[in-house]
């Protein structure tokens, strides 16, 4: 399988190069499900977990998470 191990190869080093833009959150390929993960680690009351199939998709879920998880600290801190 060839073909597979670069394949894994590659999603492994994206998941290095996001998780090098992303200090609170822990980035890894899963070779059986075959998609990147990330978990939210800045409060282990919060974690939040996604995933994608490509760096920009696992990105761009992962800019969405910090978004509404910025958003519910405001609201919590201004009440």
């Amino acid at each position: 399988m060839p073909h597979r191990d670069a394949a894994d190869t590659t999603a492994a080093l994206v998941a290095a190069q996001v998780q090098t833009y992303a200090p609170t959150w822990m980035v890894r390929w899963n070779r059986c499900r075959r998609r990147l993960e990330a978990w939210e680690c800045s409060d282990p009351v919060r974690c939040r977990i996604v995933d994608g199939r490509s760096g920009v998709e696992l990105w761009n879920k992962m800019a969405q998470t910090d978004m509404e998880l910025w958003a519910t600290q405001h609201r919590q801190g201004a009440a």
